[in-house]
C-alpha cells in the first residue's frame, strides 16, 4: 500500500505527535533504525539506496576520466594558478559529481583547493554553457557515459 501524504498533512501529523515523546513502536524490527518502517519496507529503501551508490563512480575515477578527456592531471588542477582550461576541467569535474552523487562541490572543492563559491560559479557557468551550446552538452554527456 502507497500512501501520499500532502506537505501539509505531513506537518499536522508530526505536529500532532510531538508531545507523544519516544515511541518504542518506531524502534522494533530491523537493527538499522535510519528508515522507519515495517522489515520489508526498511529492506526495499537501503535495497535501493545500495544499487544507487554502487552504481555511481568514485570522485577519483571521475578525477581520471575527466583528466584524460581534457588532457591535464590531477596536478593541473591544484595548482595555484589561475589557468582557464584548469579552472574549466575543475567545473565539468563539480558538475559531474554534482550530477552522479558521488561527491558533493565541496568535497571536490577541497580536494582542489579551491573555494566551493568560487567552483560553484563555474560549475553554474558550465551549466548556463550547456543550455545553449550543443558542443558543451555533448561532451559533457560523453563524460557521463564512461
Amino acid at each position: 500500500m502507497q500512501l501520499s501524504v500532502s506537505r501539509r498533512g505531513y506537518k499536522e501529523f508530526v505536529r500532532e505527535g510531538v508531545g507523544e515523546g519516544h515511541r518504542e513502536d518506531f524502534y522494533q524490527g530491523r537493527e538499522d533504525t535510519r528508515v522507519l518502517g515495517d522489515d520489508q519496507f526498511v529492506e526495499g529503501v537501503l535495497g535501493r539506496s545500495a544499487e544507487k551508490s554502487a552504481s555511481r563512480p568514485s570522485l577519483d575515477k571521475l578525477v581520471k576520466t575527466v583528466c584524460e578527456a581534457y588532457g591535464v592531471t590531477d596536478r593541473q588542477l591544484c595548482d595555484l594558478s589561475r589557468n582557464r582550461k584548469a579552472a574549466e576541467v575543475r567545473s565539468v569535474i563539480g558538475h559531474l559529481a554534482m550530477q552522479t552523487e558521488c561527491a558533493a562541490l565541496t568535497e571536490v572543492a577541497r580536494r582542489f583547493g579551491r573555494d566551493v563559491a568560487t567552483l560553484s560559479k563555474g560549475v553554474r557557468r558550465l551549466a548556463e554553457q550547456a543550455e545553449v551550446s550543443k558542443e558543451v552538452r555533448e561532451r559533457i554527456g560523453c563524460l557521463l557515459e564512461q
